[in-house]
């Protein structure tokens, strides 16, 4: 058999094991022997397998070209710490390494059969595959690579939880808004006349200082109008047209003027429309309260809240029923 795997000794430096070492197995020397051509240390299993000296190549080894290594190796050798053969199957005993054999006679656990050694998720340390939980239940790169995970998993579940949650807010406006869908004439033609906190919700929505300024200095103008049970509400502000077409209680897609696109819900509550608008940078509600001629507009997003009037310019006659 080749020599000893060096993993198996304990206390015994990488240097000193390199220097007892057999050179064609790269393990601890078993049964040594000397090459009389060249003096080097073999274990005689492997040098026995050769016809020629494994350095030099020098001539034709036989039975008489070896001698046995001299007493004081074989005493460091003997004198070394090993672990059991049996040790990946859980044997926790250190033994002197001529003390070995007579162990491994009674070992209790060379019954079982040997298992493979696992590395630990953590450290990488070699353990056998049934001390692998007791071990990284103690190892502190382990239990960290563990809370890691468990972090990772949360965040996702929070997140699937919030798409729940969005999702059953839906149904709930949907379900307390079904008998007071047409309550109320929302139609007609709106003109901006004063705005609070709205350049700070245009900020949250990603626009540009420049931008944000451009809308202030716009004229705005809202108009409404119903084709059967489809609304139609477009935005103009002499430039640009935005139009967006729904259904009160049916979730729609909305594009943006940036091209993104929204997923929108408008219910209907007396003389409010109340939109839930989602996409995929934030999500924010939109209230619009017609009352004295007026709609008022507030916009919610992420705890600000803005103020647009608009007066009534005008009624709409294009309702068609």
């Amino acid at each position: 058999m080749p020599g000893l795997c060096k993993t198996r000794v304990i206390n015994v430096s990488p240097k000193e094991l390199d220097e007892l070492s057999c050179t064609i197995c790269s393990a601890i020397y078993l049964n040594p022997v000397v090459s009389q051509c060249c003096q080097q240390l073999y274990c005689k299993t492997c040098i026995t397998r050769h016809d020629n000296c494994v350095l030099d190549d020098c001539q034709q080894l036989k039975s008489q070209s070896f001698s046995i290594q001299t007493k004081q190796l074989l005493q460091l050798l003997h004198s070394l710490k090993v672990r059991c053969d049996y040790h990946m199957n859980g044997c926790k005993s250190v033994i002197k390494l001529n003390e070995l054999l007579p162990h491994r006679d009674v070992c209790h656990f060379k019954e079982r059969p040997v298992e493979s050694p696992h590395n630990c998720n953590g450290c990488d340390e070699y353990v056998v595959n049934g001390q692998k939980k007791q071990h990284e239940d103690s190892c502190v790169k382990a239990l960290k690579r563990k809370i890691n995970t468990i972090d990772f998993h949360n965040k996702r579940l929070r997140i699937e939880n919030g798409k729940v949650k969005s999702q059953l807010e839906i149904y709930k406006l949907i379900a307390n808004s079904s008998d007071q869908i047409e309550t109320y004439d929302y139609t007609g033609t709106y003109k901006l006349i004063s705005s609070i906190n709205h350049d700070q919700i245009l900020k949250l929505l990603g626009a540009t200082q420049s931008a944000i300024e451009s809308w202030k200095s716009k004229t705005h103008t809202l108009v409404i109008n119903k084709f059967s049970e489809t609304y139609c509400l477009a935005t103009s502000d002499g430039t640009s047209d935005h139009k967006l077409m729904f259904r009160l209680g049916q979730v729609c897609k909305e594009t943006e003027r940036d091209g993104s696109v929204s997923r929108l819900l408008v219910i209907a509550d007396q003389n409010k429309l109340i939109e839930t608008k989602e996409n995929s940078k934030k999500k924010f509600k939109i209230v619009r309260e017609f009352v004295d001629n007026q709609q008022k507009v507030r916009t919610f997003i992420d705890g600000i809240v803005s103020l647009r009037v608009y007066d009534r310019v005008e009624p709409t006659k294009e309702t068609i029923n």
